[in-house]
Formats: structure tokens, sequence, C-alpha cells
């Protein structure tokens, strides 16, 4: 075989294995585009379910106020049951 010959049959056979890394290179570009795509539509999903940041917010602070005048609340009963047991008792002279 001829030095040209051997030269051709190289080429051919450097062209096929670069038509296989060629079509590697693909499938693996398409598989991280399907990736890509499926994790833009899972954050658009999850940005659709959740409350703005504003809202959760409000929420939070509505919470807050909510728990202050309980707790309010509860101080008032405390200090009034304080003062009636100490009347009690005052007139029971128990002090």
């Amino acid at each position: 075989m001829s030095l040209s010959a051997q030269r051709v049959n190289e080429g051919v056979r450097l062209t096929a294995r670069a038509q296989q890394v060629l079509q590697k290179i693909l499938e693996l570009t398409e598989r991280s585009t399907a990736d890509v795509l499926e994790i833009a539509k899972a954050t658009r999903s999850m940005r659709a379910e959740a409350p703005p940041p504003q809202q959760a917010i409000e929420q939070v602070t509505k919470m807050v106020q909510q728990n202050r005048c309980s707790t309010q609340q509860q101080s008032l009963t405390s200090a009034q049951s304080l003062r009636a047991g100490l009347r009690l008792c005052a007139t029971r002279h128990c002090i």
C-alpha cells in the first residue's frame, strides 16, 4: 500500500473518530439543555407558588402584633388577679 493510500485511510479513520466525538458532544449538550429547561420550569413554578417577600413580612408583622396584644392582655389579667388575691388576703389578714 502506498504512503498516499495509508494517509487517506488514516484520514478516514480520524474523520470517523471525530464524528463519534462530535456526536457524543451533541448528546451531552442536548442533555444539559434539557436539564436547564427543567430547572427553569421548576424555578418558575416555585416563584408562582411562593408569596412575595413583602406579603410574607406583613404576615410575620401581623403575627408579632397579635402576640404582643395577647401578652399585654395576659399581663393585665395576671396583675388584676394578683391585686384581687392581695385584697382578699388583706381582708382575711393573711399577711
